[in-house]
């Protein structure tokens, strides 16, 4: 169920969205559906979300964690078989927030949030078998503040930078009596692009990824180290929809997991042939 209003400044949504569950678990949850949109000006919005839902534990959630994930493993009789996961479960993902235009050509977006999970799949590599990475149920809490700015002048120029910075609460494992640290995931994370139409067929675009993770003392554990990942791409587009391209990744040769236990490749190289119809 849900209330809806709305006037020339004012779009107010005020619900409760249910979820049921049966097979692995058998639950009920419920989670609120609030937005709340207040137009200071017609250049700028002040915003409020409080909503959640169920997020699906399935192999594609998890690939996108890591490629090398695995289930951990119970016995039943005499076989070892992998532990199904229930669904994550967000009883909050809240969000505070302005949208602003302060002048032409320049989009501002600036955030505060919260989010309530529960069994959210989390990794913990290990030291002896870093791309081992086992898959666990977790319970935790995390803040997070965003700052976006993106500058875009006549496809000409494009300015693109996100900025956020998560608190990540120690995670209550199941089965587990002592919380941990949450290791894979981003404290800081910066992410920062520029293109350039140098002409009407000459493009060129540089890229700038940088990560910060907690550590551990804990020797047993594998350390995730900062992403600090530079990358360049020029392209030049020819009659009847081709494009030739070249593209450097890594190019100061950072040692930085794409995936949380999975090393990246060194300072990289490629080039190829796109045809548009």
């Amino acid at each position: 169920p849900h209330y809806k209003y709305a006037d020339d400044r004012l779009f107010l949504t005020l619900g409760l969205n249910g979820y049921a569950a049966s097979g692995v678990e058998n639950s009920f949850s419920i989670a609120p559906n609030i937005s709340v949109d207040y137009y200071l000006s017609a250049n700028t919005v002040l915003y409020l979300k409080a909503t959640g839902g169920e997020i699906y534990n399935d192999f594609r959630h998890f690939c996108s964690i890591t490629p090398y994930w695995v289930l951990t493993n119970s016995f039943s009789g005499s076989n070892m078989l992998p532990v199904q996961l229930p669904n994550q479960f967000d009883k909050l993902r809240a969000l505070l927030g302005v949208r602003t235009k302060p002048v032409k050509d320049v989009f501002v977006n600036a955030s505060v949030g919260y989010d309530i999970s529960e069994n959210r799949a989390e990794i913990i590599p290990l030291n002896n078998s870093s791309t081992d990475a086992t898959i666990f149920a977790a319970d935790g809490n995390r803040f997070y503040a965003d700052f976006d700015l993106h500058y875009d002048y006549r496809d000409i120029v494009s300015v693109e930078l996100k900025n956020r910075y998560n608190s990540w609460g120690k995670i209550e494992m199941q089965g587990e009596l002592e919380k941990q640290k949450v290791l894979g995931r981003p404290i800081f994370d910066w992410d920062w692009n520029v293109s350039w139409r140098v002409f009407s067929t000459l493009r060129l675009g540089v890229g700038y990824r940088f990560q910060t993770f907690n550590s551990t003392d804990d020797i047993m554990l594998f350390e995730r180290p900062e992403t600090n990942d530079l990358k360049a791409e020029l392209s030049y587009t020819l009659p009847m929809g081709l494009t030739i391209y070249a593209k450097a990744m890594n190019i100061l040769n950072q040692n930085y997991h794409a995936f949380y236990g999975v090393p990246s490749l060194g300072a990289s190289f490629m080039g190829g042939v796109a045809i548009t119809f």
